[in-house]
């Protein structure tokens, strides 16, 4: 991730413009379930096939790496820090950083410098406006998950606003309000309008989240953005991961809220994975398995985001559908 600072005529702001790239080109050919050999954590979270650590371990486009200058290490896609992966849902929870403006002295914390976007991975770029951010999973079997996150703005006279397709076929947002820190929604309340706003749901097959502010017009400016709420969030988060607090209109506040990673302000969100680049399940008819469903005891069920597959273990099995021997009564 990386970051510029300058000054504004009303002090230091903290801007950025922001272009995070998840694609990882799946090859056509596929490998065999994972070796013995192959490492199972990182650092605690579990690294379940087809995912693995190093291109031995994991079927195409499902490579980890483990970060060992981290205590404990850390997983990672990429440039993208990894949570946790679920097989048996089909999903992976990943940090994901969050687009703010602070119109206040006080320094938000400097994301790292130097990334270059490459084609094939996770990566940021900046210029002087933190105005824009855009994650892009194009390429990649990941897709922004429909059902498990939520859009917020944060902020007294805010306009925060989400899109995700070339064609603008999707593009929405949300509007706060409040002419006082007084009138603000109280601590822990939902997220209504006044002083943050929630968009609950995001549409399916969706590989681009880009998320921006919208012009303010005389009806959203007020004092209280310059006086006590000198800062504006943004992100795609976790459903109900977030609880708003007043303390985040000041920056100071964003260290409780938020997560740092990566010298980045950071949120949990959710992405759909599946087996993409090998079509979608056999026939009924059809003698052929679906060549990621490895084990004896699995079944093929296509993808409920997007095109592809993912593998299930049959009535009556659990464990891991996509490696040889891990599906048990």
């Amino acid at each position: 991730m990386t970051s510029s600072w300058y000054q504004h005529e009303h002090g230091l702001i903290a801007v950025l413009t922001e272009v995070v790239v998840l694609a990882s080109l799946l090859p056509v050919s596929v490998t065999s379930a994972q070796q013995p050999s192959c490492p199972s954590e990182c650092g605690g979270v579990s690294i379940p096939y087809p995912f693995g650590i190093g291109e031995h371990c994991a079927w195409p486009g499902f490579t980890i790496s483990c970060n060992h200058s981290s205590k404990p290490p850390r997983p990672y896609y990429d440039k993208v820090e990894i949570i946790d992966i679920s097989v048996e849902k089909g999903e992976i929870r990943i940090y994901t950083p969050v687009l703010y403006n602070c119109s206040s002295k006080l320094e938000p914390p400097q994301p790292n410098r130097g990334h270059q976007i490459r084609a094939t991975s996770l990566d940021a770029a900046s210029n002087p406006a933190r105005t824009f951010m855009q994650l892009n999973a194009t390429g990649s079997p990941f897709l922004v998950s429909q059902e498990a996150n939520e859009f917020t703005g944060i902020g007294c006279g805010t306009m925060a606003l989400l899109s995700g397709r070339s064609d603008g076929s999707f593009y929405t947002g949300c509007i706060t309000t409040c002419m006082s820190l007084n009138k603000a929604a109280k601590d822990g309340e939902p997220c209504t309008g006044l002083g943050c706003c929630q968009v609950p749901s995001i549409p399916g097959n969706l590989s681009i989240i880009q998320m921006s502010w919208g012009q303010q017009d005389s009806m959203l400016n007020n004092t209280a953005w310059e006086e006590e709420s000198p800062c504006r969030y943004a992100f795609v988060a976790e459903k109900h991961w977030y609880n708003f607090s007043r303390r985040d209109f000041n920056d100071n506040g964003s260290k409780k809220s938020f997560i740092l990673r990566d010298g980045n302000w950071s949120v949990p969100t959710v992405f759909d994975w599946a087996i993409r680049n090998n079509g979608s399940c056999p026939s009924a008819k059809s003698t052929q398995k679906a060549p990621a469903c490895v084990s004896n005891h699995s079944e093929c069920i296509n993808a409920p985001n997007g095109e592809g597959y993912l593998c299930n273990c049959s009535e009556g099995y659990t464990g891991n559908p996509y490696h040889y021997y891990k599906a048990t009564l």
